[in-house]
């Protein structure tokens, strides 16, 4: 198997903290950031998805992980849809509200 798959998991955080640490956040700082959070999900989104073509299985995974994954992937198609139509809802939630709850729990 090939090696780990770089992440840029510092970077977004520092540029997480740039945002979140200011007082007042204009709205192109905001959906700046958003927008920059996403790609950055989206890389990690990709890679895990390769690692899956290369033959790696998610067998190994428990089923909070598992769950945890699918829960994840819901929301970045829902918060990347509201990033790219410059809303603030989602017509149609697919996300129940246990599951949700359940991950922000952990």
């Amino acid at each position: 198997m090939r090696k780990k798959p770089r992440t840029s998991r510092k970077i977004a955080r520092k540029e997480y903290l740039k945002v979140a640490k200011k007082r007042k956040v204009s709205y192109q700082e905001r959906r700046k950031a958003i927008g920059k959070q996403l790609k950055y999900l989206k890389k990690n989104l990709g890679n895990i998805e390769d690692l899956i073509q290369a033959g790696a299985s998610l067998e190994n995974l428990s089923k909070r992980q598992k769950n945890c994954l699918e829960t994840i992937k819901k929301v970045y198609e829902q918060q990347q849809s509201m990033w790219e139509n410059k809303t603030q809802s989602v017509p149609h939630w697919t996300l129940d509200k246990k599951s949700l709850l359940a991950y922000i729990l952990r």
